[in-house]
């Protein structure tokens, strides 16, 4: 049998990639300059012709800049097209919560389970990214369960409904999903030691404003998914 080479031109063009890299850049950055960060990214779309590395990165960059209106239409409109993507799902989720949205934040979640394919076999073990989603939505159910105030936490039902959607990945992601709400207790329970040693106003007001802070429980994986954006570059 003869094999030909592969002589189909690369997805990304080496211009294209440097772009891309650019653009990632600005996720290093504390202070996001947004106005750059959206001159790049219209020279990388440009030169990426069409692929979808640019836009999710944009995406984080939006979000991390806490433009989170334009973060969640970068997001929907990425959901919209491809729909089996968990990063899209992740950032509208995250710009609910960061927005106290909490009955939305739970829907979107939900919405992100739901959409994390299943192994072929039970026994199979879930990609990595699926299993940081698992472990990340452990946290922020916990999180929204037990942070907020009495009248801004979702409905007892819709945490149930986000824990059926888990069940129904088997053993592996419950294991996961877990993890991650006894990290967020963990969490709660240490602002409350705190609170309950507490001899000064000034320091029980401020542990709790904190205990309720979402920063202070779950951080956006920013890191982890601007890397495997720019490892499937040359894919």
């Amino acid at each position: 049998v003869l094999f030909l080479p592969d002589d189909r031109p690369p997805r990304l063009s080496e211009e294209a990639k440097v772009a891309v890299r650019r653009l990632a850049a600005y996720m290093r950055q504390s202070r996001i300059n947004t106005e750059a960060a959206a001159d790049q990214y219209a020279n990388a779309l440009e030169l990426a012709e069409g692929e979808l590395e640019p836009r999710l990165l944009y995406g984080l960059v939006l979000l991390k800049a806490r433009q989170r209106d334009e973060a969640a239409k970068q997001f929907e409109e990425l959901n919209i097209e491809r729909p089996e993507m968990l990063l899209p799902l992740q950032g509208i989720a995250w710009t609910r919560i960061e927005q106290r949205s909490y009955k939305t934040g739970v829907n979107d979640l939900t919405d992100l389970i739901d959409n994390v394919a299943k192994p072929s076999k039970p026994t199979d073990p879930y990609p990595e990214q699926a299993q940081r989603v698992f472990y990340w939505v452990g946290q922020l159910r916990e999180f929204l369960a037990i942070a907020p105030e009495q009248a801004w936490r979702p409905p007892p039902e819709l945490l149930d409904g986000l824990d059926r959607a888990v069940a129904d990945h088997g053993a592996q992601a419950r294991e996961l999903y877990e993890k991650g709400r006894s990290r967020s207790r963990a969490v709660a329970a240490d602002f409350d030691q705190r609170l309950a040693g507490s001899s000064s106003e000034a320091l029980t007001a401020k542990l709790k404003v904190e205990r309720r802070q979402l920063a202070k429980y779950v951080v956006f994986p920013y890191e982890y998914e601007t890397q495997r954006i720019l490892a499937g570059l040359n894919q």
